[in-house]
């Protein structure tokens, strides 16, 4: 009996250290919205607000034996409607796929867009 008591007290503490960990990381989501015919716009998305900001968008282009790294951008304020915003300009882009990453940065996740397909 006193080794279950012990062992549920133990559990109930590793739970209890483990939940704000769990609760401070920042899940991000990073989308592809339009292309306008001269950039690529799409905003990264977090329920936290450090995790929206100041993160390097990159974006690449499908390739039939590599993909093709095309540039980068800062999400931030004043780039498209929201916080998060990031504007990659790629002038004439062909048909084919498209998408952007975003690394880890601090409590914050890393995450791959949906392809975005162009003109195909």
């Amino acid at each position: 009996m006193r080794k279950r008591l012990a062992y549920t007290a133990g559990l109930a503490m590793a739970a209890a250290v483990l939940a704000p960990a769990a609760a401070q990381a920042g899940n991000t989501d990073v989308i592809v919205s339009t292309y306008n015919g001269s950039s690529f716009i799409g905003e990264v998305q977090s329920s936290k607000g450090s995790c929206r900001n100041k993160r390097k968008v990159t974006l690449y282009k499908e390739g039939a034996s590599k993909d093709i790294k095309l540039g980068s951008d800062k999400s931030g304020p004043g780039k498209g409607d929201t916080q998060g915003g990031w504007i990659i300009t790629h002038e004439g882009a062909s048909p084919g796929g498209y998408y952007v990453k975003v690394k880890a940065k601090g409590n914050c996740d890393k995450d791959k867009s949906q392809t975005y397909n162009l003109g195909t």
